[in-house]
């Protein structure tokens, strides 16, 4: 089909806390059921983009799997292309806590231009607000 490369997102391991916030927001759970009208509770594995770590996500399979499927794509002259964006972390990535003036901070008071281009994805961890991925 000419295919060079396959470009996947969301293949990193994401958390408990970004769940939670997937799973609380009742705009959010309205699209995903519009997306998915048998949805369950574990379907909404939070976002993507909240990552607590760049391992490959466990329910993927892990590194190992990911190697696999890169020798696969290898024999049939294919590419993988992964992200790598720091920026993209959750509220329980160790970065966070370890890190907190490297995060993408968001102000504490937040205009509704601000609170419509967040949707909700901010937190705050000890005396600081930050951005932090987002659903859908």
């Amino acid at each position: 089909m000419g295919f060079d490369w396959i470009w996947f997102l969301s293949v990193w391991q994401t958390g408990a806390a970004g769940q939670r916030v997937s799973r609380a927001n009742p705009e959010w759970r309205h699209e995903f059921q519009d997306t998915l009208p048998d949805l369950r509770e574990d379907d909404i594995a939070g976002s993507g983009f909240a990552i607590t770590g760049y391992d490959v996500h466990d329910q993927l399979g892990g590194d190992a799997a990911l190697a696999r499927l890169r020798e696969r794509l290898r024999a049939r002259g294919l590419r993988l292309l992964l992200d790598f964006v720091p920026n993209h972390t959750g509220m329980d990535h160790p970065w966070v806590q370890a890190h907190p003036d490297a995060t993408s901070r968001a102000p504490t008071t937040t205009s509704r231009a601000n609170r419509r281009t967040t949707r909700g994805s901010r937190a705050r961890t000890a005396d600081r607000v930050f951005a932090y991925g987002r659903d859908p």
